[in-house]
């Protein structure tokens, strides 16, 4: 658990220099559950991405099939701009029924 709880810790740190960069979003304490409310994860890619990312607005009060038409435009996304390699594969599924 302490191994776990340590990476939790670190992907939080880690994701909040990103999202507070330059005025962004203010620090979110559970950076996993943050990303699935209001516009958290959008500003987070934009972040990451450098550039706007028009299709995607919130996860909330949309349905499984489009949250996890969202996941695939996310994870495309950081693909193109090489922060995921193109081989690298995410399950879509478990993000929208954990976190989604």
């Amino acid at each position: 658990m302490t191994d776990f709880r340590a990476r939790s810790h670190g992907l939080n740190t880690w994701a909040n220099m990103r999202l507070c960069a330059e005025g962004g979003e203010p620090a979110q304490p559970n950076i996993l559950d943050a990303l699935f409310k209001g516009t958290t994860m959008k500003v987070f890619l934009e972040k990451i991405m450098g550039k706007p990312m028009r299709r995607m607005t919130t996860f909330e009060g949309i349905s499984k099939q489009q949250k996890l038409t969202r996941a695939d435009w996310f994870v495309s996304g950081l693909q193109e701009c090489g922060f995921l390699s193109m081989s690298h594969r995410v399950d879509k599924e478990f993000f929208v029924e954990s976190f989604g």
